[in-house]
């Protein structure tokens, strides 16, 4: 898939107890329905309830949803029994399977919950997927998401890269919507993380599974990569902090319990069935990132992006932002069925305004009608430029805040000047991975049971998809989990991106 990802950051704001009664006066305090404690919002549960169901269409269209109605109906059956244990039992909970490659969990105010494949094919047991869901119901219960757009919109500060870069493309989703999307990208504070855990294990108690779950999930995510290269989303630990710190808290926890509470089910083979035949890391279809390049094999395209920049894969765009969130690439496809007729919609939107044309364009590079312009009256500055691949013609955007414009040009311009065709054998007919069940047949390492039943990944990503070390027993009757599908062979030198 073509996916973005904006990492937006919230600065912190502190608010005396004095200063936060003054501004609940002033503005708008809620009861926290979980906690019972006063809590700043500027949101109702009905204008709450808006942004889930604004959003969450978004959400379906970006990034997409996998295709398993069985294992759709079983996290929907598992996040509402959750739910009716909850303090807000009435809202209109929802819960869906993103097909999303990365490690990821995340909530939208209202009741709308989303895991990515990527995260269910490295649990072991629906216990796991409870404590998941459990913490994700817990931010919606005590309305962490409003609470956070309240502060932002309180301190002034845009809630993604988008708005600031391209107010032109904020205003094509519905403010609601636009505002539910930008939250998905910025951190929990860590309050929120542990008020959401508090109330994830007294969810996950309520409805009967072992809390040790918690401790698992936390460990797989403390052992996962910080990085979620190539993917459409932002990582857990991106938008989870702390998960170490939430590991030590979860075992604490678990020394509070009564005995039996830690011999509650697991439940490892109901979950462990949906998991077979589950795809694992990117779709090689769909395009992906080979170090700092994109590569398209189906529109035998191949870009190169800057060194440092962060780049994601979404359904509908390929993004890339710089380290300092002053500068954006976007590669996407146009309605227009030629370049000219693609440039001249482009150029004739009255929001923008040529400055000059690429003099020198190079007649080995692909991109055409390539022009510098600026934008939102001049706050913007970019260069764009457009190419035929497969059946249809992509348009090529790079754009900067002006006062930026001279720091990141030429990257930028580098970057548009980087298209070129993609005719390397080594990307043809690469095949998806897939997560693949195999029982046990005695105790063996991790090491021995990829000899004997060869893995498609490294050995650090076999250990972290079956939640051990290296060196650790995998026990008998244990069913363990491998990946096949893609192989290309050491003599290729082609590696689709990591499950992050």
């Amino acid at each position: 898939m073509l996916e973005p990802r904006f990492i937006g950051g919230l600065p912190k704001l502190f608010i005396s107890s004095l200063a936060l009664g003054a501004l609940c006066l002033s503005t708008g305090c809620a009861t926290n329905p979980a906690t019972g404690r006063s809590q700043l919002s500027l949101y109702n549960e009905a204008q709450e309830i808006q942004i889930g169901q604004s959003t969450d269409p978004q959400i379906v269209q970006q990034y997409g949803l996998y295709d398993d109605p069985e294992l759709a109906a079983y996290v929907e059956r598992v996040g509402k029994d959750l739910a009716t244990k909850s303090e807000r039992p009435d809202l209109p909970w929802t819960f869906r399977v993103l097909n999303d490659p990365v490690i990821n969990a995340f909530a939208l105010p209202g009741g709308y919950i989303y895991v990515t494949r990527g995260i269910l094919g490295h649990m072991g047991s629906e216990a796991e997927l409870a404590a998941v869901l459990g913490h994700e119901i817990g931010h919606v219960t005590a309305r962490h998401g409003v609470n956070r757009m309240s502060k932002a919109q309180l301190a002034g500060v845009g809630l993604g890269l988008g708005s600031i870069l391209a107010p032109e493309l904020a205003r094509s989703v519905g403010g609601l919507a636009q505002q539910g999307m930008q939250l998905l990208f910025l951190k929990y504070s860590r309050d929120d993380e542990r008020q959401a855990d508090s109330l994830g294990f007294r969810y996950v108690d309520r409805t009967g599974y072992t809390p040790e779950a918690f401790v698992d999930m936390f460990s797989m995510l403390s052992a996962s990569s910080r990085g979620s290269e190539g993917s459409r989303l932002p990582g857990y630990l991106l938008t989870h902090p702390e998960p170490e710190q939430r590991l030590l808290a979860a075992r604490s926890r678990l020394t509070e319990m009564p005995p039996e509470a830690l011999q509650r089910p697991w439940k490892r083979d109901p979950f462990m069935d949906r998991l077979d035949g589950l795809p694992y890391g990117a779709d090689p279809d769909e395009g992906f990132f080979v170090e700092s390049a994109f590569v398209h094999p189906g529109l035998g395209l191949r870009i190169e992006l800057p060194d440092g920049w962060t780049g994601h894969n979404q359904k509908d765009a390929v993004v890339a932002v710089s380290p300092n969130n002053d500068a954006l690439f976007q590669l996407s496809p146009v309605q227009e069925r030629s370049v000219d007729d693609a440039a001249r919609a482009f150029y004739g939107n009255q929001s923008i305004s040529v400055r000059s044309s690429w003099s020198d364009e190079d007649p080995n590079i692909p991109l055409r009608a390539t022009q510098v312009f600026s934008a939102d009256s001049g706050k913007i500055l970019g260069a764009a430029g457009f190419v035929e691949a497969g059946n249809g013609v992509l348009r090529l955007v790079a754009i900067s805040k002006a006062e930026r414009w001279s720091s990141n040009e030429d990257s930028l311009e580098r970057t548009l000047r980087s298209v070129s065709k993609l005719d390397d054998p080594r990307y043809r007919n690469l095949k998806k991975m897939k997560i693949s069940l195999v029982r046990v047949p005695k105790d063996m390492s991790i090491e021995e049971f990829d000899r004997r039943y060869p893995s498609s990944i490294d050995m650090e990503q076999l250990a972290l998809l079956n939640q051990v070390e290296p060196g650790e027993l995998l026990k008998a009757g244990a069913r363990a989990k491998r990946v096949t599908g893609f192989d290309p062979g050491p003599q290729t030198g082609v590696k689709l991106p990591r499950n992050p």
